[in-house]
């Protein structure tokens, strides 16, 4: 390990270099719980050899090639949130963690838009965001501790994605590092006419495709109001009829939750639904779904 960070050292300021025996413990292992694992299909686990702590695109670069001189597998770490194990060293290995990279580049009013490194935390980008009149249009559970590149590389689905959609929805263009080494940065257009879309190939990757740096997303207009009604049916059945209805009036929820846990409820089944944005709208939607449940 020590020899690894100190040819590291010569790429990178030695003290984002870290060899700690704790430190690399925990940067191990994401949140994939035991319970999501098959007991026969156990991943392995290898202690990282060492993890880097980059501030900068330049420095993801240098770190990647310098990996590949070294033949040493990279694992690419955001906020640790993950739960399906995208984060999990099978083998020793450099850790990039990102979290250093947390910084809010721009907010562009007039395309709707923000640029943002990829370590910035969720919560702390929708904080800074709605000091602008916007919010960013993803909300996990894990807004407190996930990052952007880990929401974009897991594609991740946030509570209100029926009306904003998955983060990878939002993202317009993507600075990342690829593993060769080179920098690829896409256009903040929403429309291509012809060709590959590039930045599909890194949503949802977990880093494989490449290490992402920065990325550039659609944000939204503060919601003038939000309703939330909740409706209990009989049968699961019934209430799944009502949803169909409901989407058949082409009407968006923000929030759909629905489900028949008879430990938390009484039998039957129960709907959440949040509808939010122009306060006109919104009461006219509420209403409308309202006589169809």
């Amino acid at each position: 390990m020590n020899d690894l960070a100190q040819k590291l050292a010569a790429v990178i300021d030695p003290t984002r270099i870290s060899v700690d025996a704790a430190g690399l413990d925990d940067l191990s292992w994401d949140a994939l719980s035991e319970g999501r694992i098959h007991p026969r299909h156990r991943p392995p686990l290898a202690a990282p050899l060492c993890a880097v702590t980059p501030v900068s695109t330049d420095e993801v670069q240098r770190v990647v090639r310098f990996a590949n001189a070294e033949r040493v597998p990279i694992v690419p770490f955001g906020g640790g949130s993950g739960l399906m194990g995208g984060a999990l060293s099978i083998q020793p290995s450099i850790v990039v963690d990102l979290r250093s990279m947390n910084r809010l580049l721009e907010i562009d009013t007039t395309s709707r838009s923000a640029r943002a490194q990829a370590g910035l935390v969720l919560e702390s980008l929708d904080k800074e965001l709605n000091q602008a009149g916007y919010i960013l249009g993803h909300d996990p559970w894990t807004v407190p501790v996930a990052t952007v590149g880990g929401a974009i590389s897991t594609n991740s689905v946030g509570y209100r994605a029926g009306i904003y959609g998955s983060m990878g929805e939002q993202v317009l263009a993507l600075t990342a590092v690829l593993p060769n080494g080179e920098i690829l940065s896409t256009r903040a257009v929403s429309k291509h006419s012809a060709g590959i879309h590039l930045n599909s190939l890194l949503i949802g990757g977990e880093g494989c495709f490449g290490i992402i740096t920065e990325a550039t997303l659609r944000i939204f207009s503060q919601p003038e109001t939000r309703l939330i009604g909740g409706y209990g049916f009989p049968s699961f059945e019934v209430g799944y009829a009502a949803i169909q209805k409901i989407f058949q009036q082409r009407l968006r929820p923000a929030m759909l939750d629905f489900g028949d846990d008879q430990e938390k409820h009484e039998a039957g089944a129960i709907l959440y639904l949040v509808f939010e944005g122009n306060a006109a709208l919104v009461t006219v939607e509420e209403k409308l779904a309202a006589a169809r449940v």
